[in-house]
């Protein structure tokens, strides 16, 4: 366990237990600053130890701190288009950040219809969903952003999928890990919000902490790799 991965250990602790603390002791406003503050120290550690070439990545981190300052006047229908819209954003561009990480999957044709049927059960579970957190709201253009949202969840988680099974190594497993938990994150928290499971919060809050902690470790690794492939590439002599 190299020094880096302890630093984020510790931070990661830390935070949740920031957060819980701010769910149990504090108001709302102050545990949504909470939430706030948690992306933004996990930013400011992606911009420390990765590469700046790697924008893609990086400026997913910068949205996704965007969003978390609408959570904080969510009521308002314009904070909830907003967090929906550069949320979705945020999903494509870490999709755009391994796009070149994939070939294209060489499916046979029992594959190929194994994940036309999933990709069709999870549309249907998302609409399922969405109609379900969203059976209140009246609002056509926030059930619309809703669903492009649970969409670009569903392309990423995918996406991660097809990563991790393509390069079937220890970082490829951390993205989809980390893809995977702040989908779930995300799962918990508008369960909170619209169906008011307010234990959810709770773990919500976790999720999320984890979630973004693993991705700040692939990102870490991430550009590591980077930049010995290009050291490598450097170092072939030429004929």
């Amino acid at each position: 366990m190299s020094r880096l991965d302890i630093l984020l250990t510790i931070v990661v602790a830390f935070l949740i237990g920031v957060n819980i603390y701010s769910l149990t002791e504090m108001g709302l406003i102050e545990s949504r600053w909470a939430r706030v503050i948690t992306i933004g120290i996990f930013l400011i550690l992606a911009i420390l130890f990765s590469s700046l070439k790697n924008f893609l990545l990086l400026g997913a981190f910068f949205l996704l701190l965007i969003c978390d300052f609408f959570i904080l006047k969510y009521e308002y229908h314009f904070s909830k288009y907003a967090y929906l819209s550069i949320h979705s954003f945020s999903y494509l561009l870490l999709l755009f950040n391994i796009r070149n990480e994939i070939k294209k999957p060489e499916l046979s044709k029992f594959q190929l219809v194994y994940f036309s049927v999933v990709l069709i059960i999870n549309t249907i579970l998302l609409y399922g969903l969405s109609s379900m957190l969203t059976e209140d709201i009246n609002d056509s253009v926030l059930k619309m952003l809703f669903f492009i949202h649970g969409f670009s969840t569903i392309l990423l988680v995918m996406a991660a999928f097809f990563y991790c099974n393509y390069k079937a190594n220890k970082l490829s497993s951390l993205f989809f890990i980390s893809i995977l938990i702040l989908a779930l994150s995300d799962l918990t928290m508008f369960s909170a919000y619209y169906v008011s499971f307010m234990e959810f919060y709770y773990l919500e809050r976790i999720l999320y902490v984890i979630g973004l902690g693993c991705l700040v470790n692939f990102s870490w690794k991430y550009s590591r790799t980077k930049k010995r492939a290009a050291e490598a590439e450097t170092d072939i002599p030429e004929v």
